[in-house]
Formats: C-alpha cells, sequence, structure tokens
C-alpha cells in the first residue's frame, strides 16, 4: 500500500511539473505580458514605487507634532546640588526623573511643504519610471516575438527550396535515362540540393536561437517548451499618414517617460526650494510634563516620602516657544544651496537632451513607417513576377530550351524575393506598432 501511494506521488509531481513545463501557444501580446510580469527589473521597480510611497507618507508624518516620553533613574556622588534645598552637599543621593516631551513645529520656511511636494513627485515619477521600464521590455519582447516569426518564415522558405530541388532532381533524373540531360548537369543538381539542404540546417538553427532569446526575455528555462501564434492578416492594417511633429506632442502627453521630463525639473525646483528654506529662522511650540524623585525628600519623622507622593508633589509643566535663526554652518547650508541651483540647471539640460532624443526616434519611426509600407508593396509585386518567370523558365526547361543554372537562378530570385517580403512584413508590423506606442503610450491595444 505504501509503495503504491508512493508511486502515485511520483506521478502527480512529474505530471505537475511537465505541466508547468508547457507554455500554450502564446500571442506577441500574451508575451508582452508574461515578459513583464517575470521580469526582475520592473519587479525592482515596483519596488521602488512602494518606497516612494513610504516616502512621501513620512513628509506628511513631518506635519504632526514630535511626542518624547523619557525617565532617568541613578545616584549622585560628590559635590552636587541638593534638588530639596536647591544648595550644594556632599551627601550622595538617589535621583529620579520622568516626564513628556511635546514639540510641535510652526515655520521652517516651507521646507516641510516644499518637502511633501518633492517626495510626492518622486512618488509619481518611481510610478512612471516602472510604467517605461514595463514598456522596455514589452518592446524587447515585441522584437524577440517577431524575430523568431521572420526566423521560422525564413525556414519554411528554406524548406521549399529544398523541396523544389529535389523536385528538380527527380526530374533531372527521368531526363538522364531518357538523354535529354547530361550527367555533369546532374552533378550539379545534386550540389544545389546539398547547399540547400545546409540552408534548411543554418535555418533550423537560427530559429532555435531566436526562440531562445525570447525565452531569455520572458525568464523562462531553456528546457521549457515554447510555441507562439502569429497571423499576419490580423495585424496588418493601412498606414496611417502622421506627421512627425504631430506624433511627437502627443506622445509628450502620452509616454511615461516623457511625463516624467516635466516632474524632475518640478522635482529639482523644490529640492532647490528645500536648501533655501535652510536659512530661514525656525519657529517651534514646546510643552514639557515633568517629574522626579529624590530620596533626600523626607517627612517631619524623617522618612523618604513615598514615590507616588513625590510624582505629584515635584509635577510641573512648561509652554514655550522656541526660535532657532541660523547664523552660520561652515558653509555648508551655501555649498548645498549652490549644487541644487547646478543640479537644477543640469537636469533642464537632461530634460533637454531626452526630448530631442524622442523627437529623433519619432521621426525616425514615421519615415521607417513609410518607406516599410512602400517596400512590403514593391516586394509582394516583385513576388508574383518573378513567380510568373520562375513557372515560365520551369516550362522552358522541361522542354530543354533552358539551362540548369537558368533555372536555378531564377529559382533563387524568387525564394530571396518571398524572403524580402517576409522580411518587409515583419518590419511593416513593429513600425505599426511603435508608431501606436507613440499615440497611446503602450503597446497593449
Amino acid at each position: 500500500m505504501i509503495r503504491k501511494l508512493f508511486l502515485i506521488g511520483i506521478i502527480v509531481v512529474l505530471c505537475v511539473y511537465f505541466v508547468r513545463a508547457q507554455h500554450d501557444s502564446m500571442t506577441v501580446e500574451e508575451c508582452m505580458r508574461f515578459g513583464i510580469e517575470q521580469n526582475l527589473t520592473v519587479k525592482n521597480a515596483q519596488l521602488d514605487v512602494r518606497i516612494s510611497h513610504n516616502h512621501y507618507i513620512a513628509s506628511l508624518g513631518e506635519f504632526a507634532p514630535t511626542i518624547d516620553a523619557y525617565g532617568t533613574g541613578g545616584k549622585r556622588f560628590g559635590r552636587s546640588v541638593d534638588p530639596k534645598t536647591n544648595l550644594y552637599t556632599s551627601t550622595s543621593f538617589i535621583e529620579s526623573n520622568m516626564g513628556l516631551n511635546i514639540v510641535l513645529p510652526l515655520f521652517e520656511g516651507f521646507t516641510r511643504v516644499n518637502r511633501a511636494k518633492f517626495e510626492r513627485l518622486n512618488k509619481q515619477i518611481s510610478h512612471l519610471s516602472a510604467r517605461t521600464y514595463e514598456n522596455q521590455i514589452a518592446f524587447n519582447v515585441m522584437n524577440a516575438f517577431f524575430n523568431v516569426v521572420l526566423e521560422e518564415r525564413l525556414l519554411n522558405l528554406a524548406r521549399e527550396q529544398c523541396n523544389l530541388s529535389q523536385q528538380y532532381k527527380r526530374q533531372m533524373e527521368v531526363f538522364l535515362e531518357t538523354g535529354l540531360r547530361s550527367k555533369a548537369e546532374m552533378q550539379e543538381m545534386e550540389a544545389r540540393l546539398k547547399a540547400d539542404i545546409y540552408q534548411v540546417t543554418y535555418r533550423e538553427n537560427n530559429r532555435e536561437m531566436a526562440l531562445l532569446r525570447l525565452k531569455q526575455w520572458l525568464n523562462l528555462p531553456d528546457s521549457d517548451s515554447l510555441s507562439i501564434r502569429f497571423t499576419s492578416g490580423d495585424q496588418m492594417y493601412a498606414a496611417k499618414v502622421i506627421p512627425s511633429d504631430s506624433l511627437y506632442l502627443v506622445s509628450l502627453e502620452m509616454l511615461p517617460e516623457a511625463q516624467a521630463l516635466k516632474l524632475k525639473i518640478e522635482a529639482s525646483r523644490k529640492s532647490l526650494a528645500i536648501a533655501k528654506g535652510g536659512f530661514s529662522p525656525h519657529l517651534q511650540a514646546e510643552y514639557l510634563l515633568a517629574t522626579g524623585f529624590y530620596n533626600t525628600e523626607r517627612n517631619e519623622n524623617g522618612k523618604v516620602i513615598p514615590f507616588s507622593t513625590q510624582l505629584d508633589n515635584n509635577l510641573n509643566h512648561y509652554i514655550g516657544f522656541r526660535l532657532s535663526v541660523p547664523l552660520f554652518s561652515g558653509w555648508k547650508k551655501v555649498t548645498s544651496l549652490k549644487n541644487e541651483r547646478l543640479s537644477l540647471k543640469k537636469t533642464e539640460i537632461q530634460v533637454l537632451q531626452e526630448k530631442q532624443q524622442l523627437r529623433e526616434d519619432v521621426e525616425n519611426a514615421c519615415l521607417t513607417l513609410q518607406a516599410a509600407s512602400q517596400e512590403y508593396k514593391k516586394a509582394g509585386e516583385q513576388v508574383k513576377a518573378e513567380e510568373m518567370n520562375l513557372q515560365t523558365i520551369h516550362r522552358k526547361w522541361e522542354e530543354g530550351l533552358v539551362s540548369l543554372f537558368e533555372m536555378m537562378e531564377v529559382r533563387n530570385r524568387f525564394i530571396a524575393a518571398k524572403a524580402e517580403q517576409t522580411r518587409t512584413e515583419i518590419q511593416y508590423i513593429v513600425q505599426q506598432k511603435t508608431i501606436r506606442f507613440y499615440e497611446t503610450g503602450t503597446f497593449f491595444n
């Protein structure tokens, strides 16, 4: 019985393992979402969002009063002040003090207000940064996905080319038996077929490497199986002619990294305001509740007054205000203020650089989309022309009017035209998704 249960347990574990190791056929959107969920950089960015939120909550807590409770106890030796008579004494005595101190800041040159705004901006920036990382991972996964699609289609074309060579070889064998072709042409045909077989092997290896890179972006072990699902008919649509200037203005409003640019400048200005606040006077209200116990406190009979009685008798209150005016701090605050001004200028320059880079990316995306649209259309026309030419040259070859070399050259041009059509189609789809990303700020529909 125990042996049966042990075997059943092993079978269940193996089934769970193989189920987890298998992944259903995934679309490009599913791959991008899965890659974002599994990416460690995105997880760290999400933790940064939580940390920045905690910093923001802590900055709001600076508006609340500070409450401290304290207690001390010990024995004094040597010359000290007697708490009962306030006169010096050389007699040692036991002393214990306790109290409650409440401090409420009233004015600090708007430092707390600016710090709260600064932390709120940092919170928003960290959230946008997390979205930026997600978009970067989605973009990399998308490129890896379509690279797999491209390699699979090129592999199919290599197999098609190999099948044509095998077909031609069978026809060549018939021609050789009837004396219509020579042995030299048969040897050339065999050499062409071996080259095509090598091309299939080469494309299979490229496909495996592309699939491995996709697994790496999805954070999947190489042992896990992965299949993708892609239908070009569902992805292709007419390219919209969008002026790059208009798309750039839209991207500034939609892209998270573009939205973060404005917040970075605001955060740098708030940091400068915090540094300026260090030169203003600080005003705070204070409340102190204190009491103590001393063994020098004795009653008429010479006995030490009880602890609880002394706590009531020695209870005292203090209410007041504290004004602090900074005069000199060894140039620390002045240096900090200068550095914050330089940091603000540096941030402004970085924002301009990132905007320039974004404009260049948008312009390149628009031009690439237009070029890809034209190339894809021309590639389709070339495929039709090469296919008709192949059919014509094949009939002539069967009739013995053209050589094997001429027919194979036409065949190679036909396969190359179909490969170029595939490449331009994938490029066209990727650029479409890139343009839509600049329009919407996301790769997901």
